[in-house]
């Protein structure tokens, strides 16, 4: 994988990461050591989501194409 695909794949899930982070920190209800426990979970799925884009043998950007090989679902209308 190329790296400036790789960095901005990065720079958007930290992104989401500190946004997630920062809106289980305003959830009052919930106690302290459950916050702290949901906080490291967060920064544990990103940091494994960027190790697997860093590991993986296809762009990021072709993660959501189906295969080739497998047939489209059939389609409801008959023209589109």
């Amino acid at each position: 994988m190329s790296p400036i695909p790789f960095f901005i794949e990065c720079a958007k899930l930290a992104i989401v990461g500190l946004i997630l982070f920062f809106v289980v920190e305003m959830i009052e209800t919930m106690p302290v050591w459950a916050r702290r426990v949901v906080q490291l979970l967060i920064v544990l799925v990103c940091i494994l989501s960027a190790l697997g884009m860093a590991t993986a043998t296809t762009a990021p950007h072709d993660m959501g194409r189906p295969l080739s090989g497998i047939p489209a679902p059939p389609s409801i209308c008959k023209g589109c």
